[in-house]
């Protein structure tokens, strides 16, 4: 996929942390694709509201896509605002993504430097609208000061001046 797309995806998936940032999550959201472009589902941090701290941008996103008896399709696109941690980061090897696209980098527990398994790859295009997604950080610890999570999004900030 080209850099445009790859963009016009990222879009779609900072329109989505929006959201979240206005229902008072992280501004972390994710999209999924099939391999066709085509949006099949989405998904925004919900360890807030939820008080579940698994249910992350990513994995909310897989299981809005899930459909039972059906497997997921292969060569799914995930693109996220965030890097994925490790645990998003194992779950989009697991279903046999074919892509990760995020904006910010999580140098503090970004997935890709410490989860390999080459019997399953998938390809990373990294810092796709890196500032814009940035920006949503930036607004939501200034609305937040003092919630949870502030001091990661606060060393996040730091991590990626």
């Amino acid at each position: 996929m080209a850099k445009a797309d790859h963009e016009e995806m990222m879009r779609d998936a900072i329109e989505v942390a929006s959201e979240a940032a206005e229902r008072g999550e992280a501004p972390i959201g994710a999209v999924l694709f099939n391999p066709d472009g085509e949006r099949i589902a989405q998904g925004w941090n919900q360890r807030r509201s939820t008080g579940n701290e698994i249910n992350h941008a990513e994995l909310v996103a897989f299981a809005a896509a899930a459909q039972p008896g059906k497997p997921q399709p292969e060569g799914l696109v995930l693109v996220s605002t965030l890097e994925p941690c490790v645990m998003c980061w194992g779950a989009c090897l697991n279903l046999k993504c074919s892509s990760i696209v995020y904006g910010l980098e999580a140098p503090l527990d970004g997935g890709r430097q410490r989860v390999n398994d080459p019997d399953r790859h998938c390809d990373v295009v990294g810092e796709i609208l890196r500032q814009e997604c940035r920006a949503l950080f930036v607004k939501w610890i200034t609305d937040n000061p003092s919630a949870a999570g502030s001091d990661y999004v606060r060393q996040l900030l730091d991590a990626t001046a």
